[in-house]
Order: C-alpha cells, then sequence, then structure tokens
C-alpha cells in the first residue's frame, strides 16, 4: 500500500506546474488537495508560502514558510521568502532577522541581499543598507529596484552626489518611472538645483498625476523659488491625493506664513501635530507661525517642545529666532550655534546669527566683525542666498570696513545680478549701492514679490465724505527725521477739507516731536502691536479715502498692510526716495527733478510731481540758541571745514577717494564726519592713511538733540554731499542752518534729491553731474574762500523767501496733489502722472 506522502506527490508537481503557468488559482487548490493527503507535507508548504506571497496574501506566506522550514532549515529561499512575507507585513526587524539568516546560507542570494538593505532602510540604519545592496549592484548593475534603494540609502545619508548617480542611473533605465523622477528631483533639490528638480517633478506628475509624493516635492521647490502661490497649490494637491500626509501640511503652512497668512499657516500646523503629535517640523512650524503672529513667549515654548521630540538644527533655528524676538541675544546667539554644530553649512541659520548679532550690537560695533564673517560664510556657501550680498555689501558700509573680499557682494555683482533679476539686495540697501533707475525698479520689484506675492487687486470704493480722510502711515512719529521735515505740514493741513489720521507702526513716543506730530492728527492709531489682519479690519473700518506711506523700504516698514488694500488710494511720499516696485501704490510723489519725465519708466508708480521741491520742510523747526565754537567741536580754528554728517552706509570708497584727493590738495581743510561708534571711526581713519592722509584731518562729530545738530552746523564751511544716495534730510538741515551744500546729482531719485533742495533754495550752481566736476569745484571752493562766501551770503538771503523752506506752500502743493488724486478716482481714472501747478499755493 503507497503512502499519503507518495500519493500527494503528483498534485505538489500539477501544482509547481500550473503556478509557473501563472494559474495561482489552480496551484492552490493542488496544494490544498495535497496537504489534505498529507498535513505535514513541506513541499506544499514551501509552494503555498510562494503562491500566497504571490497573490498578496504575506501573513499567509509566513505561516506556510514557518511550516516548511523545519524540514529545510538550510534553504536560503525559505529564510528570504519569510523576510519577504514580514517586509510586506510591515515588520522590518523581523524581516531583518529572515534575510541574515538567509545570508548565513547564501552570501550571494540577490532577493536576501536586496530585502536586508530594504529592512535596514525601514529601520533607520542607511549606512549598514549600503553594502548589501552595493555587493546585489555588483553582480546585476542594471537593477532598478536595488538603484532606487540605493540612492535612498544615500539620500538619508546626505551623500547627494552618491544619490543623483544611483537616481540618475535609475532615470535611465526606467524613463517612464514617476517614482525615478521624483527621487533625483529630490536630490536636485537639496543640491539647490532648482529648476532641474522642478522639471523632475513635472514630469513625474506628468507620468502618474496621483502620485502625493511628486506634488509635496514640487511644492518645496517653488517655495525655494520664490513662488509661494504656487507652492500652495501643490501642497494642496498633495493633500487631496492623501488626506493624512502629515509632510504635506508642513509644507502648505510653510507656503502660507510666506504669503503672510500667518493665522492659516498656523492652523496648517496644528494639523499636521494632530495627525502626527511626534512630527517635531510640525511642531516647530506652530511655532514659526507664532511667532509671526507677533506671539514670541508662545512661540519659544512651541519650539522647547519641538525640541522635547528630537534635537534637530531647524529646531534651535526657530527656537533662536523667539529668543531673538524676546531680545535675550546671548540665548538666541547660543542655539544658533547649536544649530550649526548640528548643520555648519547651514547658510540661513549663519544669516540669522548675523541679524541677532547686529540687534545686540546696538551701535557699539563691537559684534559687527562677527557678523560679517557670518554673512561671508553663508555666501561661501549660497552665493544666492536671498538678499545677503547686499547685506553684507551694506553693512560693509554702514561700519566703515571695506576690506572683507566677498565676490558676490561686490557692487558691480550685485548691480549684475539685480538686472538679471536675482534676489541679490533689498530695495533700501540698493540704493546705497546703484543710482541707475531701472536697476532699481528691478531690485524693488523682486523683493516685493519675493516678501510679499502676488498682491491681489483691491476694491477702490468712491466714498462720500465731507472731508478727505488722510492717513499717513508711518514707522517714524518720533524723533526722526521724516517728523522733522513733515511736522509743520501736518500742522497746516486745511481741517475744513482733510481729515488726518496717524497710523503708527512703532509705539507713540513721548518725546518732543512726538508729541508734537501726534498732536497734529485727529486720530492716533498705533497698531504696533496688532497683527496685520488685525490692522487691516480696523483701518478699512475707518472708510480711508487716501493712505499715504511715509515708510517704504525703511526699518519698521510693514508693506502688506498697503499691499492688503488701506484706501483706494495709496501715496509713498517723503520716507523712501524711490520706487517701490509694488502695484499696490498708486502715486510717488516727486519733482521734475528727482524724476525727470524721461525717467518716468522706470517708476511702478504714477508720479505726482509737484511743482518746485518735492521734499516738505518745517519753517518752525529750532534751531537752539547756544553758539558752538570749532574748539569744543574738535575742530581747528583756522581749518577750513569741510563736513558730510550723512548716515555712514552713504559713504562708499570711490566717495571716499574723491574727498581724499581734495584733503591732499587743499592742506588747510579737515573733514567733520558723524560719529557711528568706535570702530567705524577707526575704520575711516585707517583708510585715510592707506591714501596718504594724516587721520587726524578727520574729525567725528558726536550725536546731539536735534536743535543742537543745527546750531553746530553753523561752524562748517561746506557740506560734501553722497552719491548714489543723496543726503535728505540730512541736506535741509544744512540749508536751514545756513551751510551751502555741494552735490553730485545720479540718475534716480535718491541720487536727486539734494540738487532738488539747492534748486529750489536759488543755489543751482553747486549741483555738479559727475565726480570729476564734483571734485573740480570742491577743490575751487576751498581754495577760494571769497567764492564760497558768497554761496554762505546767498543761502542766508534766500533761506526765508525761496520756495524750499515754504512749509505753508508747499503744503498746499501737496493738497492739491491729493484732490486731483481724488477727482480722478472719482471719474474712474485709473491712476495716471500729472503736475501740481505752481498757482496752486495760492
Amino acid at each position: 500500500m503507497s503512502s499519503p506522502a507518495h500519493d500527494a506527490i503528483p498534485a505538489v508537481r500539477r501544482a509547481y506546474d500550473q503556478a509557473r503557468a501563472g494559474d495561482l488559482h489552480g496551484a492552490s487548490t493542488l496544494c490544498s488537495e495535497a496537504l489534505r493527503e498529507d498535513p505535514l507535507n513541506p513541499e506544499a508548504w514551501l509552494l503555498r508560502a510562494v503562491i500566497a506571497m504571490r497573490a498578496g496574501q504575506p501573513d499567509e506566506a509566513l505561516y506556510a514558510a514557518r511550516r516548511a522550514l523545519p524540514v529545510h532549515p538550510a534553504t536560503a529561499a525559505i529564510h528570504a521568502l519569510m523576510g519577504d512575507a514580514a517586509s510586506a507585513l510591515e515588520r522590518p526587524a523581523e524581516a531583518l532577522q529572515s534575510y541574515q539568516s538567509a545570508l548565513q546560507i547564501d552570501p550571494d542570494l540577490g532577493s536576501a541581499l536586496f530585502g536586508q538593505g530594504k529592512a535596514l532602510l525601514a529601520v533607520q540604519r542607511p549606512r549598514e543598507a549600503l553594502p548589501s545592496l552595493e555587493r546585489l549592484l555588483r553582480a546585476r548593475p542594471d537593477d532598478f529596484e536595488a538603484l532606487m534603494l540605493r540612492g535612498r540609502a544615500q539620500f538619508d545619508l546626505r551623500d547627494l552626489g552618491g544619490a543623483f548617480d544611483s537616481y540618475t542611473r535609475g532615470v535611465a533605465l526606467e524613463p517612464r518611472s514617476a517614482d525615478a523622477h521624483c527621487n533625483l528631483g529630490a536630490v536636485l533639490l537639496l543640491m539647490l538645483r532648482t529648476e532641474e528638480a522642478l522639471a523632475r517633478f513635472e514630469t513625474a506628475i506628468a507620468l502618474a498625476p496621483e502620485l502625493a509624493e511628486a506634488h509635496h516635492h514640487q511644492g518645496q521647490a517653488l517655495r525655494l523659488s520664490g513662488q509661494p502661490e504656487r507652492a500652495l497649490r501643490a501642497f494642496e494637491r498633495a493633500i487631496a491625493l492623501r488626506p493624512v500626509y502629515v509632510d504635506a501640511f508642513v509644507g502648505r503652512g510653510d507656503a502660507l506664513r510666506e504669503l503672510r497668512r500667518f493665522s492659516d499657516a498656523l492652523r496648517s500646523f496644528e494639523h499636521a501635530r494632530a495627525l502626527d503629535p511626534a512630527c517635531a517640523a510640525a511642531q516647530r512650524g506652530i511655532g514659526d507661525a507664532l511667532l509671526d503672529l507677533g506671539r514670541p513667549a508662545e512661540a519659544l515654548a512651541a519650539q522647547d517642545a519641538a525640541l522635547r521630540l528630537g534635537t534637530q538644527a531647524l529646531t534651535l533655528l526657530s527656537r533662536g529666532n523667539a529668543l531673538r524676538a524676546l531680545s535675550r541675544f546671548p540665548e538666541a546667539i547660543a542655539a544658533y550655534d547649536e544649530s550649526l554644530r548640528l548643520d555648519p553649512r547651514n547658510a540661513a541659520t549663519l544669516c540669522e546669527r548675523a541679524h541677532a548679532l547686529m540687534l545686540w550690537d546696538n551701535h557699539s560695533g563691537e559684534r559687527v566683525a562677527e557678523a560679517v564673517a557670518c554673512y561671508v560664510q553663508a555666501l561661501e556657501i549660497d552665493p544666492n542666498v536671498p538678499f545677503v550680498a547686499g547685506t553684507l555689501h551694506y553693512l560693509q558700509l554702514r561700519h566703515g570696513d571695506w576690506s572683507v573680499r566677498a565676490p558676490a557682494a561686490s557692487g558691480a555683482e550685485i548691480v549684475r545680478a539685480v538686472r538679471a533679476g536675482s534676489a541679490a539686495c533689498a530695495p533700501f540697501a540698493f540704493l546705497s549701492v546703484s543710482d541707475e533707475a531701472a536697476a532699481q525698479l528691478r531690485c524693488a520689484q523682486v523683493f516685493t514679490r519675493r516678501h510679499l506675492g502676488a498682491t491681489p487687486e483691491r476694491a477702490r470704493p468712491r466714498y462720500r465724505h465731507e472731508r478727505l480722510r488722510l492717513a499717513y502711515v508711518s514707522a517714524d512719529l518720533r524723533e526722526h527725521a521724516v517728523s522733522y521735515l513733515l511736522a509743520g505740514v501736518l500742522e497746516r493741513h486745511d481741517r475744513s477739507r482733510f481729515e488726518l489720521s496717524a497710523v503708527a507702526l512703532q509705539p507713540a513716543e513721548d518725546s518732543a516731536t512726538g508729541r508734537r506730530v501726534r498732536a497734529a492728527f485727529e486720530r492716533f492709531i498705533d497698531v504696533s502691536a496688532m497683527n496685520d489682519r488685525e490692522s487691516v479690519d480696523l483701518l478699512r473700518g475707518l472708510e480711508i479715502d487716501i493712505a499715504v506711506d511715509l515708510t517704504g523700504y525703511t526699518q519698521g516698514y510693514r508693506p502688506q498692510l498697503l499691499a492688503a488694500g488701506l484706501a483706494p488710494i495709496q501715496v509713498s511720499y517723503l520716507g523712501y526716495p524711490g520706487t517701490m516696485g509694488a502695484s499696490f501704490i498708486d502715486y510717488l510723489v516727486a519733482d521734475d527733478f528727482v524724476v525727470p519725465p524721461e525717467s518716468r519708466a522706470h517708476y511702478a508708480e504714477a508720479i505726482a510731481y509737484l511743482p518746485e521741491c518735492f521734499q516738505a520742510n518745517d519753517d518752525r523747526r529750532v534751531i537752539a540758541e547756544r553758539r558752538f565754537t570749532r574748539a569744543e567741536l574738535g575742530l581747528p580754528d583756522a581749518a577750513l571745514v569741510l563736513c558730510c554728517l550723512n548716515n555712514s552706509h552713504k559713504i562708499n570708497p570711490s566717495m571716499f577717494d574723491a574727498w581724499m584727493r581734495l584733503l591732499e590738495r587743499a592742506p588747510q581743510a579737515v573733514l567733520w564726519l558723524l560719529r557711528h561708534g568706535r570702530q567705524v571711526q577707526s575704520h575711516l581713519q585707517r583708510e585715510a592713511a592707506n591714501r596718504g592722509i594724516d587721520p587726524g584731518r578727520l574729525v567725528f562729530a558726536e550725536r546731539l538733540p536735534y536743535p543742537e545738530h543745527l546750531a553746530r552746523l553753523g561752524v562748517a564751511d561746506l557740506f560734501l554731499d553722497t552719491v548714489p544716495f543723496n543726503a535728505g534730510a540730512t541736506a535741509s538741515d544744512a540749508l536751514w542752518a545756513g551751510l551751502p551744500v555741494l552735490t553730485c546729482a545720479g540718475d534716480a531719485y535718491a541720487a536727486r534729491m539734494a540738487g532738488s533742495l539747492l534748486r529750489a533754495v536759488g543755489l543751482p550752481e553747486l549741483i555738479t553731474t559727475s565726480l570729476a566736476d564734483y571734485e573740480s569745484l570742491a577743490l575751487r571752493l576751498a581754495a577760494s574762500p571769497a567764492l564760497l562766501a558768497g554761496y554762505r551770503a546767498r543761502l542766508a538771503a534766500n533761506r526765508r523767501s525761496a520756495p524750499l523752506f515754504d512749509t505753508a506752500r508747499l503744503t498746499a502743493h501737496l493738497e492739491a496733489a491729493y484732490l486731483e488724486m481724488w477727482r480722478r478716482h472719482e471719474r474712474g481714472e485709473a491712476p495716471s502722472s500729472f503736475a501740481v501747478s505752481p498757482s496752486a499755493a495760492h
């Protein structure tokens, strides 16, 4: 009589034949028949395991393989199959044990080498995974799946060159693999080859529109390329495809932050945290959004919670930002340092550390060299890190230290990059780099787009108010040049026709000027502690007719308020001497000297031309009665005192060269500069010595209260202006104090301000148009005391009669401009340039 095992053999063989033919159902039926005859048949159990894996039943496969194992303990394929089943059941540690058992039996078994590499990656041991995958690829160099796994291990180890090679080979083998294109794009993104990465993600999406990872990575690339609106749409597509995609919710939050939709960003991060409470990136994003919303203490608590989930360089960076916002500078620096210890080549962290150092420095200059070193290192890592080249250039000018040679931060390279549309320099810093009006427009447009994104078309209601409602938006309603110039205009506004509101971006200041300007407004609204949405909602409720921005891109600016739309007409005036490059500013107040008609195309705004001078001036500004002597100011009695009390960022090497040549040829002259700290003084003295000039011929003026500052100007003989960034308020101070100003007029608004003032005060002969002519005229004036005295006498005679200091006249011209803007708006006309007639003052 035959045994049950003998009877079952034909069924097992037939099952194998049917499995090879692809008939898994028939094979499974025959296996079941064999096992009914002999429940211990190892061949049947082994075949059942294989069939179950092919049928997508890993739990059944694992059970069957274990039944076959006691008879075949030294069969590597069974251990490998058990590993495959455990891996499919997402039990990587168990799978790893099975693969290791298989490889002890057969070290070259390809399926086990592949499985071991995959399992090691699943348990986050990429360094151990690489040898298995390398061994497999030596035997099978065109194994696509092995290349994909090796690329992942290399990516996790930040071996970007290796990952790039693996994924590039993978794409060549399988050009229609969306995953391969997506993975290669992710590597390119980390290599900062953003445009190439975007092309890969677009290919992946074209091949597999349902691949959520491709949309997510596309969003990251779009963020890095300064396209947050498109990035947001990409993240939302990823979320639509996978509603529990935590990383996509984090990316969405990051894009919303860049769009300044901080409350929406906070909600996105909170949703990501709800999906995965252990996600440090989500918790970090919550902290970042809270900081954006002006809640630094809560932001710090959120970052501390993120650190409890694991120490990460990015979380420490965000923690440093929160501490900096709380003015806890030593702790902020320590957080940045720890972040850099973990990720020493993070350009963003280096830049934030530099920013903290400058805030901590508080004008002493002690930490400037350290901040400069941070910016230089950041540029070495990434020469295209947004706006850092310009920041470094500006910082060197501000501190009179031109010794650092960072190619990306040279003036010529910044101008080239700006012309090409790169985010190389912020607009205010660029005013000190170039006077090219077209380049300034390009710079402002890039900055606005990067910081504000696409600004929506705002509503333009036509209100019907008894008086035109003006709102002056400013961070400088305090002891500041803007308020020194504008106070008299604010006081003289015709209250029968205009209702005045102040929108203060900084808290009210209890100072003489602060109290004076505050009293000039009927309504003083402090929005400094409000977030953007609260501020906009409040201000829209006031039904402002014309919003006048006095800040532009200077310190304390909040252009996002105007971008949201505060009024049907929005105007830039006085605070920022140039174009804002923004669609949400309708008019720029100027005159035909600072913006010649032929240059109008280089300004995003329509130009409201005032007839004589763009600049407001206060004819009530007080000059102290104190009479300074040269001796008490450190100036030689017998010297020709040439002065430039401009801020130090306006002094550049070519300007300084001209002054030193002048001192060389006028040995009786000294140069009187404003003191900006001990280090700035030391740097400028060093530069003088390098040019063969006795450093003692540079005298530095301490900062004084405004009336006393005006009084001391009388001891100087000639004010030397700067280019490409002219003196503005500083020049009118000098002229008000009776001190002639010599200027060099350039191309753009900021390079033509002093020329406009000189024309309006009746001294156009002191306007030159090249540095050569500037030097020549300065030398002539230095050599001719009589000529200089003549200009001084003319200035004294004109001071009370010329238009420059006729505050009532300027106020009438400005009001006429506002009324014309409103008339055009009422007629439904788009903003367009116009000129106010001089007769408007009568």
